[in-house]
């Protein structure tokens, strides 16, 4: 037989006649409001338990292959953007080298020769 709301209210009527109103509520208050079907047990918590530390293990092994994961893919991109770091660094020296030797080799010879003309004039 199911205890549903009706037959609860009925034994609380019923108590409170007989025993009085601290008494009724006394009781009420340690029977569940639910019949014992739906109060769970320490079986049941403990099987709810070691299916929650299943389901966070096997999260936590889910995240590391995630992290693992991300972590290889940073490093590629990381190499790719040293590489690219390099070839334009390699670039920008060959360019400005190439920009410092266009205007000191006449800057010198501009020098030597008005050394040359200033020992003639001598």
């Amino acid at each position: 037989m199911t205890v549903d709301e009706q037959r609860r209210l009925r034994l609380c009527e019923a108590v409170r006649e007989a025993l009085g109103e601290q008494e009724a509520a006394t009781l009420m208050e340690y029977l569940p409001p639910v019949g014992w079907a739906d109060v769970a047990t320490k079986r049941d918590l403990d099987a709810l338990g070691a299916e929650l530390r299943g389901e966070m293990a096997e999260s936590r092994s889910d995240i590391r292959a995630e992290m693992a994961e991300f972590r290889s893919d940073m490093r590629a991109e990381m190499a790719e953007f040293r590489g690219e770091i390099r070839v334009e660094l390699h670039d920008a020296l060959r360019e400005q080298t190439t920009r410092l030797v266009t205007w000191m080799i006449p800057t010198w010879l501009s020098a030597v020769g008005i050394a040359v003309a200033a020992a003639h004039l001598h």
